[in-house]
């Protein structure tokens, strides 16, 4: 992720947005530390196993 930061910076990108399965704590709590803040749910968005998961939408501002 630090890799994908440093590329995006240096292609003058604004922010970076991901999507992450809202039950993947482990994966949220890394990327509020990275400082991605969350900005929004989706649904019922991930199908696995013919269970539907909440996406939880993180953005982090590369302008600092």
């Amino acid at each position: 992720m630090t890799e994908i930061i440093g590329c995006a910076r240096k292609m003058n990108l604004l922010n970076i947005e991901l999507e992450v399965v809202a039950d993947n704590k482990a994966a949220i709590v890394l990327y509020h530390k990275m400082g991605f803040s969350d900005v929004g749910v989706l649904k019922h968005y991930w199908l696995a196993n013919n269970v539907y998961s909440d996406a939880i939408v993180m953005q982090k501002c590369l302008d600092d």
